[in-house]
């Protein structure tokens, strides 16, 4: 007798394998007769386990009703909300999912919000109370609401009698103007003071915040900067007065100019050897001799310049040089018809210049650049004065005195 023709499916019989796509073609059969399972290749030219032993047991003890309903012609069960007893079986939404109804507040809690809230205007109108329980709204307006007042960021809940506020307005909201995952810059902080931990490692008492070698902040011990502790100012009390000394933390040294009696100019001695300045009387010997170019203003009694004065007259000397008045006929017509006036210009400036009638020369001293002296050349021989910047050599040695 000839042997029978046999077919023999695409088969493993490794525990746990599944063919792949590229090892199996649609509508074949596969089958791992280790795990008792069978697959096929659908249409989508994916893998899908159509069969196993387990299957099969299940279908043989499939449910035949739930709360009294019966399954329809492919054995699905659909049970309706009215037919789950008290300790019955929910019902499921179209994802699948148990309804939010059928779960009890331990799971999805008591507290329901219901959306933001105007205060002002009560809007929307918050329900009755007693039957919404666990509602919540979140202010969004402030206002007064039967006699509470609500800020944007307060809730108003119903404890199940009456609607409550709970006060959350408090809550930071942002900071230097920056809301979300703040991060501030220098720029933010316009006030307050730092701690000195903010101001570089190891902050102690009695210390002082410099920068490291590396230029890292870093406090250092006072004593480390500077051993002064006082410091005081004396001045010569003829001339100045002295305020605020001795500063022993911080302050200000205050000079003032001490009080003097009328009519006395500070000076050194009117006679004899150099001495310490003082204030005083002027003497004759203070005052230089004065020509006529330092007499600029005011009009001398014709007395004062020779005797005979009188109307159209002219001054003029006679054979022993004493000033006398003449007539204008006596002398003649003057031959000065020009007067011009120059000035060293590193110092002064005229104006005016020249006079052919009548007129007054006017000197005056221009404008220099801030932080300029007028002084002599810095170093060598006798120079023209000009205006400069001081240097070292123009100053004498300071002495700082002891302590």
């Amino acid at each position: 007798m000839a042997t029978p023709l046999r077919l023999k499916h695409l088969r493993s019989s490794i525990t746990g394998t599944a063919p792949t796509a590229a090892q199996i073609e649609a509508g074949q059969i596969a089958i791992n007769y280790a795990d008792e399972r069978i697959f096929i290749l659908n249409s989508a030219g994916e893998v899908v386990e159509v069969a196993s032993s387990n299957t099969v047991v299940l279908a043989a003890s499939s449910v035949q009703s739930v709360n009294d309903q019966l399954p329809d012609a492919n054995g699905k069960v659909e049970v309706p909300p009215t037919a789950i007893g008290t300790y019955g079986v929910p019902s499921l939404d179209i994802d699948g999912k148990i309804p939010e109804s059928f779960l009890p507040d331990s799971v999805v809690g008591s507290l329901k919000y219901k959306g933001a809230w105007d205060a002002a205007t009560n809007t929307p109108p918050l329900p009755d109370p007693t039957t919404s329980e666990g509602f919540y709204y979140i202010v969004e307006v402030s206002g007064t609401h039967e006699g509470i007042e609500y800020t944007v960021g307060d809730w108003v809940i119903s404890n199940g009698t009456d609607w409550q506020k709970i006060d959350a307005h408090n809550d930071v909201t942002s900071v230097a103007g920056k809301t979300g995952a703040v991060t501030l810059a220098a720029g933010d902080i316009s006030s307050g003071v730092f701690t000195s931990n903010r101001l570089g490692t190891s902050p102690a008492n009695n210390s002082v915040l410099t920068t490291s070698a590396s230029g890292n902040p870093t406090w250092v011990p006072r004593a480390e900067i500077s051993g002064v502790t006082s410091v005081a100012l004396t001045a010569p009390s003829n001339l100045l007065t002295v305020a605020g000394s001795p500063i022993t933390s911080s302050g200000t040294l205050q000079l003032g100019l001490a009080n003097q009696a009328t009519n006395v100019v500070f000076a050194g001695p009117s006679t004899g050897a150099a001495g310490a300045p003082t204030f005083r009387s002027m003497v004759a010997a203070d005052i230089p001799a004065l020509d006529t170019s330092k007499i600029s203003t005011g009009v001398f009694n014709p007395d004062r310049l020779g005797a005979g004065a009188g109307n159209n007259l002219v001054l003029t000397t006679d054979a022993s040089g004493n000033p006398n008045w003449v007539s204008k006929s006596a002398v003649g017509d003057g031959t000065v018809k020009s007067v011009a006036m120059s000035v060293p210009s590193t110092l002064l400036a005229v104006s005016g210049s020249p006079i052919t009638t009548s007129g007054t020369l006017a000197v005056t001293l221009p404008a220099r650049a801030a932080n300029l002296v007028f002084a002599g050349p810095v170093s060598g021989a006798s120079a023209t004065p000009a205006f400069r910047a001081l240097a070292i050599e123009d100053l004498p040695t300071l002495d700082e005195g002891t302590f």
